[in-house]
């Protein structure tokens, strides 16, 4: 489970720390991008960060979010590399040489891409990530267009950020 909490962490340029590996909040370890959140109940000998007073919202992000009908996610197109980057996710400071995180893909080395699903945008990157879950049922609100979409999968459950415009 270890390598699927890994893949929904921030990346190195967030300036959070905490949200650049897995962390324990209650009775379980969650992995958090800010955009996208997964977590999985706590097992014997998980030794994580425990993070209770930094994030006293996210569970009850998870207890209170619609979660009554599951829809498939739609056909994703492949995603399209980024031609800022090449892919990489990361870009040269012009002014002092250092590499930090691509302004264009946001460090995720793809274009940017909106998918409907149901009345509500997600970005393609997102739903890649997830399409892969093992077990995965996704809820996007019906009504709420700016409510995360709450899914679960063997395992774990999640919440993923809409797009907002």
């Amino acid at each position: 489970m270890l390598d699927i909490l890994n893949k929904f962490v921030a990346s190195k340029f967030e300036p959070r720390e905490e949200l650049r590996s897995p962390f324990l909040l209650g009775d379980y370890i969650y992995a958090t991008d800010s955009c996208i959140a997964i977590r999985i109940p706590k097992f014997d000998g998980a030794d994580f960060q425990v993070c209770d007073e930094k994030f006293p919202k996210l569970e009850s992000l998870f207890s209170d979010n619609y979660r009554d009908e599951f829809v498939p996610l739609p056909a994703l197109p492949k995603q399209i590399i980024c031609g800022t980057c090449n892919g990489s996710g990361t870009e040269m400071d012009e002014e002092d040489g250092e590499l930090m995180e691509c302004f264009s893909c946001y460090g995720n080395g793809h274009q940017l891409e909106i998918i409907d699903v149901g009345i509500t945008k997600f970005k393609n990157y997102y739903l890649q990530k997830i399409a892969g879950l093992p077990g995965l049922r996704f809820a996007p609100h019906p009504t709420d267009v700016a409510a995360p979409a709450y899914f679960f999968f063997d395992g774990g459950e999640g919440l993923l950020m809409p797009v907002r415009f």
